[in-house]
């Protein structure tokens, strides 16, 4: 069954988007863990944000999104997390952040990059694509508080 186009985004299905957009997390799952990366969760939805694959390598607690296309000639997939993206996933960190397991970690955004041709899935692994900055402590983080005065030098 067709949903009507004049209902709005969320309320239409996407399949075929949403099966390359599987696979190729799929694929980018399996090049993260050649690559030494330890899978922690994958389509993980928290309050404002979806993570793709949430993974840990060598102690840095990593968000990694993960980008697919099926065709090269698209443009860059690092090119499409815009802001609005990486904003998202900050505050995906700050919900993540409450959990003792990550407490004390430092925080990193990868870009998987997954090109699929035909049957066969490339990845490139953009590895620290954005430091995600420690997260404030829960009081201030919770009242929107930033730290006032100079910096220490």
């Amino acid at each position: 069954m067709h949903l009507p186009r004049w209902l709005p985004r969320p309320f239409r299905r996407r399949p075929r988007a949403d099966a390359l957009g599987r696979r190729g997390e799929r694929a980018a799952a399996r090049a993260l863990r050649r690559g030494g990366y330890r899978i922690v969760a994958r389509r993980l939805r928290l309050p404002g944000a979806e993570v793709d694959i949430l993974a840990v390598h060598r102690e840095t607690v990593v968000l990694v999104e993960v980008k697919t296309t099926a065709s090269p000639s698209r443009g860059a997939p690092a090119a499409r997390v815009d802001v609005g993206k990486r904003s998202r996933l900050a505050r995906a960190r700050r919900e993540l952040a409450r959990d003792p397991r990550w407490a004390g970690r430092a925080w990193r955004l990868d870009v998987v990059a997954v090109t699929l041709e035909g049957r066969r899935a490339r990845c490139e692994i953009l590895e620290g694509f954005a430091v995600l900055s420690a997260p404030r402590d829960d009081a201030s983080a919770r009242h929107g508080l930033r730290p006032r005065g100079r910096r220490a030098e």
